[in-house]
């Protein structure tokens, strides 16, 4: 038997009733996939630096920064690779309730990251 504290009402059957009913009544929220946060956080830190080198290039006078691109256009494929890998492994292992946008965008985003620094490398584009 619960006590309560003086002066306040004693808790009765209709309330536990109650409170079971209202928990079984909220609709389940959706889950989110971590490895597909992962793999759309991955792929934004692979591709921030060469979009910045890109961006400051374009300030009149400043064309000599873009060699720095021999630089980042490595790393930016390398840390797609993971971003993509990670992309697929979370759209692989979805669980049925979870939102399947996380992991679509990071596999995308993460094949843009490994595809733009490779053809231009290997001259796709020409």
């Amino acid at each position: 038997m619960t006590t309560s504290a003086p002066g306040s009402t004693p808790p009765s059957a209709n309330d536990a009733a109650f409170s079971e009913q209202t928990a079984a009544s909220q609709p389940a929220t959706r889950g989110r996939s971590g490895l597909g946060l992962a793999a759309v956080i991955v792929a934004a830190v692979a591709l921030s630096p060469a979009v910045l080198l890109v961006l400051i290039s374009l300030i009149p006078g400043m064309n000599a920064v873009l060699w720095l691109l021999i630089v980042v256009l490595p790393v930016v494929g390398l840390l797609g690779l993971v971003a993509l890998i990670l992309g697929i492994i979370a759209l692989v292992k979805a669980r049925p309730g979870v939102s399947k946008t996380l992991p679509i965008v990071g596999t995308a985003l993460g094949a843009f990251a490994v595809l733009a620094p490779v053809s231009l490398v290997f001259g796709w584009w020409a």
